[in-house]
């Protein structure tokens, strides 16, 4: 009994020991004494049961370990706090971010002191789900908040919020994360998004992308523009199912020839000229680039741009053409700078000056200058280049070899956009031998082509200049109308040649008796005028035209014949005898008949009753047209008597011209004009039809008439073809040819003699008779 209370009293203490040592042991373990171990004694159960006190000890202290270690490595900050929100704990990276120490926070309300007020309430909502009663679980949330440092600056953070329950106590454990710099980024992300997209948009040039298999991933307005076809029948699609499938001449482009899709496979970036079809077919060429979109060294895409070359290859096929035709073209072509540096030339400006490039560049064109133009001359062509931006006309310049020549000079200036003189163009050819013949020309225009004198329409501008001259300083002028006097019959005895070669001479005598600012005319035939200004007192004028007069004297000599010759000079005074060229001509013309009525060889002055007798002379010339086809011409015959007999054997024809109004006009008063006129043909023609007809009716009436007399004038046996005219009418009139005689001056026979020793041979063929007249 006494063993049974001893072993009872030894086993009680032991066991006592035991479990104070357990209840240490949890005390010391509640109290944070984590890795608490107790002494284990023997295998029994309290043993055992302080080996699992001690194994959960030693986790509870490794799991706090982890616990701090995750609170110190972590760089954004982790809160624990309770169910309120009252923080319990934190870890440094707390302090860093929020700027304020753990002591600072410890039982701090956390939507207070870190959450932004307009914030606090979203956070509120959160804590009062995540605080509710539960068992023993984590729960996490995540969210954007907007928080607040110890300084109040604010910043956004990513918050994830857990919650877990033990002992019935809810616990909040909070970790921030700072996302400023991420926000920032993103920002900046989509902005350099929303920057590309636009760039993409407003783009110039084509763009768009492609994937690994060739389809569209993207295509931007201008190249949709470029292409024909609307984005988005474009996405998703391959492109050489689209825009890329033929070649330039139509035929098939297979994928493996494009050098686009080539990039997708060689992850290299190619570049080129290509020509794109359109949606309606036509085709456009185009530059290109398409580089890859490389992922670990392999190509998943690529990016091409791309601008529509038309204009740029026809600028490029103008500028060849422009340059063809700048190095082949017949024109001299010089292009300076805005400082008249020459900066180019053509080949044609070295083979018209002699002057080569190297010798030119950086030269001005002043170094073709001839001389012969002034101060005045240059200022007005850059005048109108400055007002026009073009100048051009003649100008005289010199060659490398001091040859001086005419050329035609276009000159242009060349702007920018903002109307800045850059260049200047000048295209030139050379007109020297255009010149020379323009000046041939101008000479036979205005010059006699037998002697060189000026003729009627350069006489005509001088006369009008000197009009012009003498009413502005109240001076005089005189013209002087000259005719030769028997030059007509030496021209139809000699023959035309002689008598060019005869007016040559008279014009060697003639120029050397003016002065030099005299003009000596020909107008025509053996007609000359004479132009003297700047004249104050007649006795001048008279000198002049004595001095004429008195060249005529000695006779001419050629081809060893001597011929003598006079003139007849009329004279009109400026302002006296009219006011204008053609009234001092008429005026000269009229003075100059009235010295040959007077008897040749004289001058006169214009006087107004001679302007009353040309103007007469002119009426009864315009009646005799008339008198012609009127028939107002009568013949009249001259009975020819036998002395012995006193019978008529024959008639003289004689013309007479019955006017209706004026009645008998004499021949001494239009037998002369017409022969002046030209008419004498006609009147010729007219009387020897007339006596023809009128004898054959005559001896076919019984008349004993021998013969009938018909007078042929100069001009008639010289120009006519009388032969012709003979035999005709008297075929037609039926008479004898043997009742005809023609009655022909001397001075007629010996106008080309030969000529006219043939003639009279033929006429006495024809049975007529020839009577020879000796004045």
């Amino acid at each position: 009994m006494v063993l049974v209370a001893l072993f009872s009293l030894v086993f009680g203490s032991f066991l006592t020991r035991q479990l104070l040592a357990l209840t240490t042991g949890a005390e010391r373990l509640s109290a944070g004494e984590l890795g608490y171990q107790l002494e284990v004694k023997g295998s029994d159960e309290l043993a055992q049961t302080a080996v699992a006190f001690n194994a959960m000890s030693h986790d509870l202290l490794a799991d706090r370990h982890k616990r701090n270690a995750i609170m110190i490595a972590s760089l954004d900050p982790i809160i624990t706090t309770d169910k309120d929100g009252h923080i319990l704990e934190c870890n440094a990276a707390t302090e860093r971010v929020f700027g304020l120490a753990e002591r600072e926070l410890i039982k701090r309300s956390l939507v207070e002191t870190l959450i932004l007020e307009e914030h606090r309430t979203h956070y509120l909502n959160l804590l009062h789900g995540l605080a509710a009663p539960r068992d023993i679980s984590l729960s996490a949330q995540r969210f954007e908040i907007r928080c607040q440092r110890g300084d109040g600056s604010p910043f956004t953070a990513e918050l994830s919020v857990g919650s877990s329950e033990f002992d019935s106590e809810v616990y909040l454990v909070h970790y921030f994360q700072d996302i400023t710099r991420r926000l920032m980024a993103s920002a900046e992300r989509e902005a350099l998004e929303r920057r590309n997209h636009m760039i993409l948009e407003a783009a110039g040039e084509g763009v768009f992308g492609l994937d690994s298999e060739g389809r569209h991933t993207f295509v931007n307005p201008r190249a949709a523009e470029l292409l024909g076809f609307e984005a988005e029948e474009l996405i998703g699609k391959r492109s050489h199912e689209t825009w890329h499938y033929r070649h330039e001449d139509g035929s098939d482009y297979p994928d493996h020839d494009c050098p686009i899709y080539s990039v997708l496979h060689s992850g290299v970036m190619r570049q080129g000229v290509e020509y794109f079809v359109r949606k309606d077919g036509t085709m456009i060429p185009v530059d290109y680039v398409a580089t890859p979109l490389l992922d670990r060294g392999h190509a998943n895409g690529a990016v091409v741009t791309f601008n529509d070359i038309s204009e740029r290859l026809a600028a490029e096929e103008y500028q060849r053409q422009a340059t063809t035709v700048f190095e082949s073209t017949n024109d001299g072509i010089i292009v300076t700078d805005a400082e008249g540096k020459i900066v180019a030339i053509n080949q044609a400006f070295s083979d018209i000056t002699g002057y080569q490039t190297e010798e030119v560049l950086g030269e001005t064109p002043s170094l073709l200058s001839s001389g012969r133009h002034d101060d005045r001359f240059f200022e007005q062509m850059w005048q109108g280049l400055e007002k026009d931006g073009r100048w051009r006309g003649e100008i005289w310049n010199r060659r490398k070899s001091g040859e001086v020549y005419l050329e035609w000079l276009t000159i242009s200036s060349v702007r920018n956009e903002k109307g800045q003189t850059t260049n200047y163009v000048a295209t030139f050819s050379d007109i020297s031998e255009l010149h020379k013949i323009r000046e041939e020309l101008d000479n036979q225009a205005n010059h006699d082509a037998l002697t060189g004198l000026p003729n009627r329409r350069l006489f005509n501008d001088r006369l009008t200049t000197a009009i012009h001259h003498a009413r502005r300083n109240g001076s005089k002028l005189a013209i002087l109308f000259l005719d030769l006097d028997r030059f007509k019959m030496v021209n139809d005895s000699l023959g035309h040649l002689f008598g060019d070669r005869l007016l040559q001479k008279v014009v060697d005598r003639l120029v050397t008796l003016v002065r030099a600012e005299d003009t000596v005319a020909r107008l025509g035939g053996d007609e000359f005028i004479v132009l003297s200004d700047d004249l104050n007192k007649l006795d001048a004028i008279a000198n002049i035209a004595a001095k004429l007069l008195d060249s005529f004297k000695p006779p001419f000599l050629l081809d060893e014949h001597e011929i003598h010759l006079g003139c007849s000079i009329g004279i009109a005074l400026f302002p006296e005898d009219g006011n204008d060229g053609d009234q001092l001509i008429r005026a000269a013309d009229t003075a100059m008949y009235r010295a040959k009525e007077r008897g040749r060889n004289n001058y006169q002055y214009f006087s107004e009753e001679m302007a009353t007798t040309a103007y007469d002379r002119l009426l009864m010339e315009s009646a005799l047209h008339s008198a012609i086809e009127q028939k107002e011409l009568v013949v009249y015959y001259q009975p020819k008597i036998n002395a012995l007999t006193g019978k008529i054997v024959g008639a003289e024809a004689l013309v007479r011209w019955v006017h209706p109004t004026l009645g008998f006009i004499p021949p001494i008063q239009f037998i002369p004009l017409a022969e002046e006129s030209d008419l004498i043909n006609q009147v010729g023609e007219f009387v020897l039809r007339t006596a023809c007809s009128d004898a054959e009716m005559w001896r076919q009436s019984g008349y004993p008439l021998n013969n009938v007399a018909v007078n042929i004038s100069v001009q008639q046996f010289v120009k006519q073809d009388l032969v012709s005219l003979v035999s005709t009418v008297l075929k037609e009139c039926g008479m004898p040819a043997e009742m005809l005689e023609l009655e022909i001056t001397e001075s007629a026979l010996m106008r080309e003699t030969e000529r006219s020793l043939a003639m009279l041979v033929r006429l006495t063929e024809l049975g007529a008779k020839i009577a020879i007249d000796d004045f």
